[in-house]
């Protein structure tokens, strides 16, 4: 059986709303979730009461202090919206469900991830024909602040979460009007109220973080989409006051992607074993405890694509093929 680690670090953070402010997207998908039973009675309501198994979208958001750039040093937190409930005669999940593009192919028609607790997904999955999707859920509030923001429709008639990883953004909570009679409470929605950068935006420089030059990535291992422009510069941060994930990004910026400068590579697996290969080189030396944790980040390669690209060193291109910046 697989091991649990007990490690503060390794611990799952789930707040369930994310206070008004700044943030970058670091983690985007479609989950099967079910909340615990209520401790408290309230409306008709009783105490011990639990609601089946919905779909959200889960969203790992990294708090940054400011628009410029300034990330917290706080954990990643994660905002679950709901995008739809289970069937009040099944109890079930039977108009969609989370769906998977098979190796992120969107011209392929989605896996079903089935309705199961736990199921989770890079798209959704629609069970029953001509299902369309609520508008007055929070996840569709949620879309519309971002196309009234400025977000590209087209893009989210993909309903791809992994487009809403590097989003830069105001997060805010809202309250609004009833809109059924059976609601006890005006409704809150969780929007954007102001874009700083837009995650589709292929090698769009990102904000600097004030006093540093180098990204860093999150412990979800997706990059916090607020890395210092290419033309930056700083001296290069002692080894051992970085963990894997930030070396990790060193490796990539510093070593591979001036390597590599220019040079077409015919695949990402092609990628992760350069990626690799430049352990060893990199200077500063990787300290030899976090050696397993770097390969293991720079092994994921959707967070190594996605970093390269948020930071202008590569692109993916249509035919899978990774071209690094000349």
């Amino acid at each position: 059986m697989p091991k649990i680690s007990s490690a503060p670090e390794d611990a799952f953070h789930f707040k369930g709303s994310f206070a008004d402010g700044w943030g970058v997207v670091t983690d985007a998908k479609a989950v099967v979730f079910q909340f615990p039973p209520t401790k408290e009675a309230s409306g008709n309501r009783p105490a011990g009461s639990q609601d089946p198994p919905g779909l959200y979208a889960q969203l790992t958001i990294q708090r940054y202090i400011d628009g410029d750039g300034q990330k917290a040093a706080t954990q990643s937190e994660e905002v679950l919206l709901g995008i739809q409930r289970a069937s009040r005669d099944t109890g079930m999940l039977d108009a969609a469900h989370p769906g998977d593009y098979p190796d992120g192919n969107l011209d392929a028609d989605p896996i079903d991830k089935t309705g199961e607790l736990g199921a989770e997904g890079n798209t959704l999955y629609a069970v029953q024909d001509g299902f369309q999707l609520n508008d007055k859920t929070k996840w569709m509030s949620f879309t519309a602040s971002l196309v009234e923001r400025g977000f590209k429709p087209a893009v989210l008639k993909r309903t791809y979460f992994t487009d809403l990883v590097g989003l830069y953004a105001f997060f805010k909570t809202e309250t609004r009007k009833k809109f059924r009679d059976d609601m006890t409470s005006d409704p809150t929605v969780f929007v954007v109220t102001e874009i700083k950068t837009f995650p589709y935006e292929k090698g769009a420089a990102k904000p600097a973080a004030k006093g540093k030059a180098k990204a860093t990535a999150t412990a979800s291992g997706k990059p916090n989409g607020a890395p210092a422009p290419a033309t930056t510069t700083a001296p290069a941060a002692d080894a051992s006051d970085l963990d894997a994930e930030q070396i990790a990004t060193a490796i990539l910026t510093d070593t591979l992607a001036p390597a590599k400068k220019g040079a077409l590579l015919a695949n990402d697996t092609k990628l992760k074993v350069e990626a690799f290969m430049c352990i060893n080189k990199h200077k500063p030396a990787v300290p030899v405890e976090l050696k397993k944790a770097v390969q293991e980040q720079l092994g994921d390669v959707s967070w190594l694509t996605a970093t390269g690209e948020a930071l202008g060193l590569l692109e993916v291109t249509d035919e899978g093929k990774i071209q690094f910046a000349s």
